[in-house]
Order: structure tokens, then sequence, then C-alpha cells
């Protein structure tokens, strides 16, 4: 009885600690609706077609649900994100970095590109065997620093943080929704058949006054893989667990 009364005390006290951690959920509901962006700004899909080529990625159909990524290299991780477009007012004091956790209560963060950064800034991002970051570019547009640690690369997000606005505070915009109290404030799209990707942010709250242009911030990177589908996990298990089954066999006999 009283080995019972510990139990329960004890799964009571992780319960309470952990009652406002929730596990993070890296996937997103997609598609979702797309704005036109102000007069004489470029929209996601002519963004897309710009070195993609024309129409080979939709702005509505091609829209993918990752929100959580991880190097597609195994050995030496690493990754090299390159801004492409910014069309917000402001593009000065914006910045987007790159983030990883495994509860909504446990991020680590660390900006990429600064507000001096513009379109062709590129940064390289690359990992050591221990795990630590080195994120460089150049002085000013970007982050330099140096085997830091707590960004896992093998699952990360990218993260916006607007400057404020009449009407609007500063805010963190993350890739994975659930972290925006469950709205869309960017999206990812995957050159087929590749490891090179593009993520769109709109740095106003899309339920509420965002014009959803999506073209606030828009930066491409490679080497990157999406964050496996639960469904694929599944079928990576059984997998797993029918080898281990066909290797008792053999070793029984």
């Amino acid at each position: 009885m009283k080995k019972k009364i510990v139990l329960l005390t004890i799964i009571g006290l992780l319960i309470c600690t952990t009652a406002f951690a929730l596990p993070i959920n890296p996937f997103n509901t997609r598609s979702i609706d797309i704005g036109a962006p102000p007069s004489g700004e470029l929209s996601v899909q002519q963004i897309l077609d710009s070195n993609w080529g024309t129409n080979v990625v939709n702005a509505i159909t091609g829209q993918q649900s990752a929100g959580m990524w991880g190097s597609s290299s195994m050995l030496y991780p690493s990754t090299i994100p390159t801004i492409i477009y910014e069309g917000a007012g402001l593009a000065g004091n914006n910045t987007v970095g790159i983030w990883s956790g495994t509860d909504t209560d446990s991020i680590t963060k660390y900006k990429i590109f600064l507000g001096a950064a513009d379109a062709g800034t590129v940064a390289s991002l690359s990992w050591d065997i221990s795990g630590n970051l080195t994120i460089a570019g150049t002085p000013v547009k970007v982050n330099n620093i140096s085997g830091v640690a707590g960004i896992n690369p093998f699952s990360f997000g990218f993260y916006l943080d607007r400057a404020p606005i009449e009407g609007y505070p500063a805010v963190t915009y993350y890739t994975v929704d659930q972290l925006n109290g469950n709205t869309p404030q960017a999206v990812a799209y995957n050159l087929p058949n590749s490891d090179t990707w593009k993520i769109f942010f709109e740095d106003l709250p899309y339920n509420n006054g965002g014009t959803r242009d999506f073209n606030d911030f828009v930066f491409r990177t490679e080497s990157i893989r999406a964050v496996p589908e639960p469904a694929t996990m599944l079928l990576l298990g059984s997998g797993l667990i029918g080898l281990a089954g066909f290797a008792r066999r053999r070793f029984k006999k």
C-alpha cells in the first residue's frame, strides 16, 4: 500500500511540474490562404518561380506541413540559408533565427540574420561532433557565433522576431503553428526531389490584420529534410521490429 502511495505521489508531482509544458508538434495543417502582396512587391508564386522555374512548385498546392527540419547529412551536419526577398516595412529591424526544443517551455534560440541583412545575404550553419552550432557570415548582417549548444542538428525550426509596429507589439513567430497559438505565420516549400527549401514568413497576425502575403521575410536553405511524418516513423518502427524478429529466428536456427 505504501509503495502505491509513493508511486502516485511521484506521478502527481511529475504531472504538476509538466502541466504547462506540451510536447512540440512539428507538423502544421496545410494548405492555407495566401494573400496578394501590396503593389510593387513580389507574390509567393513569383518568389517560388525565381531560381526554381515557373510553376515548378505551386504556392497553394505545394505547401508542406513541415515545421521542423534536420540536416540531410548525418556525418557533417550543415545548412546554408540565403535571404531571397524581404517585403516587410520593418525589413531593417526584423531578424530571423534557428530554434530547437522538445516542449513548449524549453526552447533554445539563436539569431541568424540580423536587421541589417538584405536579399543575397548568405549564412553558413554547421555542427561539430559534439552537436555544437557555429553560425558564420558577413558581420553585422549575420550573427557570427561559434560552438553554441542547444540546437539539435536533426530537429530544428526557424523563427522571425518582428520589431514593434504601430498597433502591434514586438513578437516572435515560429515555423511551427503550435508555438504561434496554432496560427500559421510561416509557409514552407520543398523543391521536388531535393533537400532545398524556401521558408516564407508573415510578420503581422494571420488572423488579425495581417496581409497574408507571406513575403515579409523569405529565405532559401539547403541540405535539410523535414522531420519525418508520424506515418513514416510508424513504418520505420515496424520495419525495424520485423528485422529484429527475422534476426531472432535466424539466431534460434
